[in-house]
């Protein structure tokens, strides 16, 4: 038998043994500060989610030519007014007006947890 198979074995063995008696990987029930579950989140009127890799830019106006007016933590649970058409990013026309400060996220990189509707202006 190879010395890959044998570790790939003794592994394998050492694990079932450990899941037998009852011995599970120590996880972490906290979430981060800025990250809340969900459900949670909607309850307390956010109704949209960064999930972003990296910190999402505010806009003034619904597309990237736009100076940034702030920006957002990737994994962030935020307010969102409404929706309009605006520039295609990834292919996604969508852009969102923040509720708690003036300005555009694009829907691209923005998670709604709830229905957001058309902007009337």
């Amino acid at each position: 038998m190879s010395r890959n198979v044998k570790t790939v074995v003794a592994l394998t063995a050492g694990a079932l043994a450990l899941s037998l008696m009852g011995v599970a990987p120590a996880v972490s029930a906290e979430q981060p500060a800025h990250s809340q579950p969900a459900a949670q989140a909607a309850a307390w009127g956010n109704n949209g989610h960064v999930v972003s890799r990296i910190s999402l830019n505010i806009r003034s106006k619904p597309t990237t030519h736009s100076p940034v007016v702030g920006s957002l933590r990737s994994g962030s649970y935020i307010k969102l007014r409404c929706k309009v058409n605006g520039q295609n990013i990834n292919g996604n026309r969508i852009w969102y007006e923040l509720s708690h400060k003036l300005g555009w996220v694009p829907a691209r990189y923005v998670k709604n947890l709830r229905h957001i509707h058309w902007c009337a202006h």
